[in-house]
């Protein structure tokens, strides 16, 4: 991340200083060439700077090929969707608190007292 910084900055100045060389003796032309090269250049840092860090030996890969699913929502939704996952888990743990009871009363651990 340092790097990419560093690298910024550097053309960056290089962007500042065409600049402070600009005057009116035709020079446009070549600034606007300069800052074309310039823009390239960052261009092609970044696009080298977008690749997914390859695991077991798979090969790089570009972040545009990834598919992520983006949806919208509204609030209500959100909240629907919220509430949703909070009882399922709810649901899960209280079945899990189960199961451990029930192995328990197995073990002989828990013994129910009838009144």
């Amino acid at each position: 991340m340092g790097g990419q910084i560093g690298a910024e900055e550097n053309l960056l100045a290089q962007t500042a200083s065409i600049n402070e060389e600009k005057n009116d003796n035709g020079k446009a032309q070549s600034e606007s060439g300069q800052l074309n090269s310039i823009k390239q250049k960052l261009k092609r840092y970044h696009q080298s700077q977008d690749k997914l860090a390859p695991l077991f030996g798979d090969p790089e890969q570009s972040i545009d090929t990834c598919y992520i699913r983006l949806a919208l929502l509204t609030q209500q939704q959100f909240q629907q969707q919220k509430d949703k996952m909070i009882n399922n888990q709810k649901k899960k743990e209280k079945i899990k608190n189960m199961m451990v009871i029930k192995k328990k009363m197995e073990n002989g651990q828990i013994h129910w007292i009838i009144h």
